[in-house]
């Protein structure tokens, strides 16, 4: 819950300066120098949200273990993806619990730029989605990852420990995801564009949000225990 209420606010601050391909309405507060606008998505809002390079907003929406990823695109909101391919090429199955959005940005090894990722945090035994890094891609060209073969696992399920968020570094080359397993088990993994990858730091408690300035230094919230902002800088190259 922390989580996606700390996603939701983030919204409303990317929601207020960039607006390109997305039509706000429903003014509902205008002071102190700030406005706040509303999209109604007409559905539940999971937390989770991201505008790819057309200035399109992806969100999460539904309820746990029955999420689905909308695209909102020129005043009009559409479902871009509702899950993993099962059952011989239906798509039967939802993600169980979207926890961060990532877009591609280039393209490199077996990432195309504009590939969309979630991070799908559900830890139920009953589902094979879980604790996982999805890729979508829109293969034919229609707008949305809705057929056969566009939604693809990018780790095996159960790579990675109540995923938290998934960002991409400066210039595209790796992702990054953040986990949330508690007492001190918490790491920051780097996920490189072949779909190998390893631990970059553990120690955290709850890892939140994950976001990398201008010189490539990685932030990460600390969430709950520590109440921190943790700074990672690479001193050495490696």
């Amino acid at each position: 819950l922390f989580r996606s209420w700390f996603q939701m606010m983030m919204a409303v601050g990317i929601l207020a300066v960039s607006s390109s391909g997305v039509a706000f309405g429903n003014l509902a507060l205008q002071q102190g120098g700030y406005r706040l606008s509303t999209f109604d998505t007409g559905a539940e809002v999971g937390g989770a949200v991201a505008f790819d390079s057309n200035g399109f907003l992806f969100v999460a929406q539904g309820g746990f273990q029955n999420n689905y990823l909308t695209r909102i695109a020129n005043g009009a909101t559409s479902v871009y993806a509702y899950g993993p391919d099962y059952g011989g090429g239906t798509l039967t199955s939802r993600f169980g619990s979207i926890s961060g959005i990532a877009i591609a940005t280039r393209t490199s090894d077996k990432v195309n730029a504009g590939d969309i990722f979630i991070g799908d945090n559900y830890q139920g035994t009953d589902s094979s989605t879980g604790n996982t890094i999805f890729r979508l891609r829109d293969v034919n060209g229609d707008g949305d990852a809705l057929d056969v073969g566009e939604v693809t696992p990018f780790l095996p399920a159960g790579s990675l420990d109540s995923i938290a968020d998934i960002e991409f570094a400066p210039g595209g080359a790796a992702l990054w995801a953040s986990d949330a397993p508690g007492n001190g088990q918490g790491k920051i993994y780097r996920i490189n564009p072949d779909q190998t990858f390893q631990n970059f730091y553990i120690g955290l408690d709850y890892g939140a949000g994950i976001a990398f300035d201008s010189q490539g230094r990685l932030y990460v919230g600390n969430a709950v225990a520590d109440g921190t902002v943790d700074r990672y800088e690479d001193l050495n190259d490696d």
